[in-house]
């Protein structure tokens, strides 16, 4: 596997990469980029990725930080929502539709970096609320040379700043499968994993956030938002909670696409459980070492026993994987 970027990006990335605080930074740097410009990942030593992984995806390798790097900042590690998107928008056609892509929670830039668009043109925006999750979205852009644009910004803020107005065809792609929390603050996942009681904040966010960007189009310019989801849902009623909530948000608009062949509920970075995974199989998340730690285990255990109750109570059943795809 080979990483490449051009020379006069070296610097850039160089203080990109510092910026991380993480002490093997430097050494990876000088080994990945040679006078040439590329060094194959085989001649890095195992330590310099400690606290860093690579995903290789279809069409992009990307930097990101590895599961077991503590604390509630860690950028999202893994790539395998991101390419079920990816293969998603390929199988419906979006990726030739589009002339701009928007990553409204890029992370390391998984999706804004790794999904072809047809046109050579088009104009690829990577945002997030994270700065960490921006210096590897940085990294990732200079090492598989990809133009594009990248800005902080917190969904729950809207996306109408962002300059669009050259755009006609505008393709939101929001990988955001948020996990239910016991604990609203203080929780026990870090924050690209986090969310409310119901695990929807977030998403609900980025929802109207959409909203509020589709009624700024002018006629003759459309857009369309392909979001991942987690969601709690009632087998007995095929009742969806976020489905839904994203229905009487955009009547008559919105596809459910519920994701058969994956499993969710990560433990120690491995889906565990078929999609959809009974309420009370969310302590389980308590065993996780990557996010739970030991003394806090036992809590987080009860927690989330006492929360799959509540949500039972509710009429709730089962946390449920799909994929809302919605003409905005």
């Amino acid at each position: 596997m080979v990483i490449r970027t051009s020379t006069e990006h070296v610097s850039e990335l160089r203080k990109s990469i510092r910026r991380l605080p993480q002490e093997q930074v430097s050494e990876f740097l000088e080994q990945v980029i040679d006078g040439n410009g590329s060094r194959n990942f085989g001649t890095l030593r195992s330590e310099c990725l400690n606290r860093l992984r690579i995903n290789k995806m279809e069409y992009a390798n990307v930097l990101t930080d590895q599961p077991s790097v503590k604390g509630f900042d860690r950028t999202f590690p893994y790539s395998d929502e991101a390419q079920l998107m990816i293969e998603y928008v390929k199988e419906k056609g979006y990726h030739e539709w589009a002339d701009m892509l928007i990553d409204p929670a890029c992370g390391a830039g998984h999706i804004a970096i790794g999904c072809p668009l047809k046109d050579r043109h088009a104009v690829r925006v990577a945002l997030d609320a994270s700065s960490r999750a921006l210096e590897f979205t940085a990294i990732n852009r200079y090492c598989n040379g990809t133009d594009m644009m990248i800005g902080l910004n917190d969904v729950g803020d809207g996306l109408s700043q962002w300059d669009h107005s050259e755009a006609q065809r505008i393709l939101f792609m929001a990988n955001m499968p948020f996990a239910p929390d016991p604990c609203a603050t203080n929780g026990f996942l870090p924050m690209a994993s986090s969310s409310d009681e119901r695990g929807s904040k977030h998403t609900l966010l980025a929802l109207r956030a959409f909203k509020e960007f589709a009624h700024g189009l002018t006629d003759g310019r459309a857009a369309r938002a392909i979001v991942l989801v987690y969601t709690i849902f009632d087998e007995a009623a095929d009742r969806y909670d976020l489905v839904e909530q994203a229905r009487r948000l955009f009547p008559g608009r919105v596809s459910w696409e519920f994701l058969n062949d994956t499993k969710v509920w990560r433990i120690n970075g491995v889906k565990s459980f078929p999609n959809p995974m009974p309420l009370e199989l969310m302590a389980e998340r308590a065993n996780c070492r990557f996010d739970v730690a030991d003394s806090r285990r036992e809590h987080a255990r009860r927690s989330y026993e006492s929360l799959a109750e509540r949500l039972k109570k509710e009429g709730w059943s089962h946390l449920a994987c799909g994929i809302l795809d919605i003409e905005l």
